[in-house]
């Protein structure tokens, strides 16, 4: 479990995410050092560890998701392009084929979703990650519209809104069960969570859900710190 600190005097964006074309990026946006939040997610998440982050909304909990997903997603660009050489793959369904989903995010609500794409454009103009929210997301799947065959990173965000449905709920509503079943139905992908709101008897019950799916992911310790007695 990871919660914002202070700023912290240490590595960089460049050393934690292994990219200089990121980290230039930030600094273009004038984003020149990680938190110490930032900091302690992206460490973990970078070497493809399962990370939830738990931070005060404008403590910049987005960069925590977007960087390790766009780091995954140019990598599988570059596996994609020596396997297949001649074929230019940008993510987008030709008129044969479904969009293959590689790296997912995923958030309570479209305009988030469309803020989150915004700032991955920013940073990284040319990446194929999918931006949708669940019920988007299981639309388009259901359709056959995506494929999740070679899902390897998923970010959600807000999780307690993605996953909890109304406020103190005591177990996963049906239709997070089948989200949680359709990413994990195909692969077993990297999943980083974040909230804001871990105090809520509601998301400590999805978490603790999130983790009989193997999302590995330290609940003992949130129950011990954040459940109500």
């Amino acid at each position: 479990m990871l919660q914002a600190q202070s700023d912290l005097h240490g590595p960089g964006f460049a050393e934690l995410v292994g990219s200089p074309q990121l980290a230039s990026a930030l600094h273009k946006l004038g984003v020149f050092a990680p938190n110490v939040m930032q900091a302690e997610a992206l460490a973990p998440a970078a070497s493809g560890r399962d990370v939830l982050t738990v931070a005060q909304t404008g403590s910049g909990k987005t960069l925590t998701f977007v960087l390790p997903i766009l780091m995954q997603d140019a990598k599988q660009q570059r596996q994609r392009r020596r396997e297949r050489p001649r074929d230019v793959f940008d993510g987008v369904a030709g008129p044969c084929r479904q969009r293959e989903v590689v790296s997912l995010v995923l958030a309570p609500s479209a305009i988030l979703a469309d803020q989150h794409a915004a700032i991955a454009k920013e940073l990284a103009p040319a990446n194929t990650v999918f931006f949708s929210t669940p019920d988007s997301f299981m639309a388009d799947r259901n359709a056959g519209r995506i494929s999740t065959s070679n899902l390897r990173i998923v970010a959600i965000d807000e999780v307690d809104a993605v996953l909890c449905g109304s406020a103190f709920n005591t177990s996963l509503p049906p239709a997070a069960v089948e989200l949680l079943a359709a990413l994990r139905a195909e692969s077993k992908p990297q999943f980083l969570l974040t909230t804001a709101h871990l105090r809520y008897v509601s998301l400590s019950s999805a978490v603790r859900n999130v983790s009989l799916w193997a999302l590995q992911l330290l609940c003992v310790q949130i129950f011990e710190t954040w459940v109500p007695h």
